[in-house]
């Protein structure tokens, strides 16, 4: 049953440039995750997480996983079913971020740059119970036209887009960077819990832009002390 799953997710992947992840959390586990990171941004205090930048409409909470290493260990526990879906056996982390939206807040439509050739977007809490939808782009991004991947707007201009509905612990996955994608109505619960996770095809011609593109030595060794 799960192959099956598996591989409707990778036909929809290939053929309509995205696809919808049931449950790929419980909901149980989705609040146990926002429970544990709230009590860490609450210890350090809200005020160190907020941002903005040119997609979002209002400030939020952002934590990027170069930051926060669980989002690490989350992403790479998710990696092995990403190249499923995706067919890109080489297919490598390169950063994830949780997001906090407020009341109101705006995921304007956009693509992302090149670290996100293949992206996942989950759904963790509304604090209302309200769907907030996520739109995809049916056409890709034309990338021999640079201004074409610097988009942002309010709406698809009207480019043909689908729409997926997510429950707290639902996914979707998608290009990040060839296809356009955003929310188009306004946060209507008073906040919401996301996590966004990017990846590279690590024979491709991003590789290195793989684990965030930090040129790291791995190379560790350890001195266990004899009793």
């Amino acid at each position: 049953m799960a192959e099956t799953r598996t591989e409707a997710y990778r036909q929809s992947y290939r053929e309509e440039g995205y696809c919808l992840i049931k449950s790929l959390f419980s909901p149980a586990v989705s609040a146990r995750l926002v429970a544990d990171v709230g009590e860490d941004i609450h210890r350090v205090g809200v005020d160190k997480f907020l941002g903005q930048t040119s997609i979002h409409s209002h400030p939020g909470i952002e934590i990027y996983s170069h930051h926060y290493k669980m989002l690490n260990t989350l992403q790479w526990g998710v990696t092995a079913l990403m190249r499923d879906i995706t067919g890109v056996a080489t297919l490598e982390p390169s950063f994830g971020y949780f997001q906090i939206y407020g009341a109101g807040n705006r995921l304007y439509v956009h693509s992302d740059r090149a670290s996100c050739e293949h992206s996942m977007s989950v759904t963790l809490a509304y604090s209302d119970g309200e769907p907030w939808d996520l739109v995809v782009s049916k056409s890709l991004v034309d990338h021999s036209l640079p201004e074409e991947g610097k988009k942002v707007g309010e709406t698809f201009d009207g480019e043909d887009y689908h729409r997926a509905s997510m429950a707290p612990g639902d996914a979707v996955a998608y290009p990040g960077h060839d296809r356009r994608h955003g929310r188009l109505e306004p946060n209507p619960n008073r906040w919401s819990a996301h996590i966004f996770l990017h990846w590279v095809d690590g024979a491709g011609e991003n590789a290195g832009l793989a684990f965030d593109g930090k040129d790291r030595d791995t190379a560790i060794d350890f001195n266990i002390p004899r009793a």
